[in-house]
């Protein structure tokens, strides 16, 4: 793992510096990538460099995994997302799903890096948001949660269709 551009539980409270830490941790992922989100928020995983770097992920490790659970694909069907191309490139490593029923008003969004590094919002609509580089066992807990999210998922269709 690279070395932590910061110690500690940090607070987030600008688009900017949700933004610059999603990439850095990102681009130290080295196995998994777990992501929940409202919509997929363009502004923060919308970035050639993040789609890059999952690219790479997939490409370098055969046992790399990166989930995403989008409550919202509205904006993701409406409009390409570089996220979703990748998905449709190389859906084996990367898969979206919808979360299903019993996590439809879900509102948070976080995301985990190699069981290691966490961001979390507890407002999936806010900028507001705690990242820590290497705190384990929080990291778990949200993969946990996620975990349980997931095992309840499906696949999206509409997220699958390739344009012509």
């Amino acid at each position: 793992m690279t070395q932590p551009p910061f110690e500690g539980v940090i607070e987030l409270t600008r688009r900017e510096e949700v933004i610059e830490v999603t990439r850095q941790m990102i681009l130290a992922a080295q196995r998994d990538i777990a992501i929940v989100s409202r919509q997929l928020d363009p502004a923060v995983y919308s970035h050639a460099e993040l789609a890059e770097a999952m690219l790479r992920l997939a490409r370098h490790n055969r046992n790399a995994r990166i989930r995403i659970l989008v409550q919202d694909n509205t904006a993701l069907v409406r409009q390409p997302h570089r996220l979703q191309l990748l998905h449709q490139r190389l859906s084996s490593f990367v898969r979206i799903r919808r979360p299903g029923p019993d996590h439809a008003g879900f509102n948070e969004a976080f995301l985990v890096v190699d069981q290691r590094l966490w961001l979390h919002q507890p407002l999936a609509d806010r900028y507001e948001a705690r990242a820590a580089w290497d705190q384990p066992l929080t990291a778990r807990e949200l993969l946990d949660r996620f975990e349980e999210m997931w095992t309840d998922s499906r696949e999206d269709p509409e997220l699958r269709r390739l344009s012509l």
